[in-house]
């Protein structure tokens, strides 16, 4: 059972989790990581703050870009081909520098709330 863990305070964020979850091929949960048990998955409140995370317990955790190149593997074709071309070397850089980029800008996106442009320190979390 694998678990992608997103940022549930964001619209954009919670947009793309949902776009994920209706193409997976597989059983995949989906939930945002203020509702997750961090601990049981191995991460930290810091680091589910800072990423998305591909979880597959016990031991394999994969953040960024890593963890959305391993969630389209999940997918229903096309999508993971595209998740395995995320993973190339080169192409992981790419896909790093990318979605860096867009975690900057997410308050500009659609979908966007005041969480993402107040910053994730300012939001309240349930404990």
């Amino acid at each position: 059972m694998a678990f992608l863990l997103f940022d549930g305070t964001c619209g954009f964020c919670t947009a793309a989790a949902v776009w994920l979850e209706r193409r997976f091929a597989r059983r995949v949960h989906t939930i945002p990581w203020q509702q997750a048990d961090l601990r049981a998955l191995g991460l930290t409140r810091d680091e589910a703050d800072r990423s998305v995370w591909w979880v597959e317990p016990p031991r394999r955790r994969f953040a960024s870009a890593c963890a959305i190149a391993h969630a389209l593997r999940a997918c229903r074709p096309p999508w993971p081909r595209v998740g395995r071309a995320l993973l190339v070397p080169g192409v992981r850089a790419l896909a790093e520098l990318a979605y860096h980029a867009v975690s900057r800008v997410r308050h500009w996106l659609p979908g966007r709330t005041p969480a993402c442009e107040s910053g994730w320190q300012d939001v309240p979390r349930i404990p």
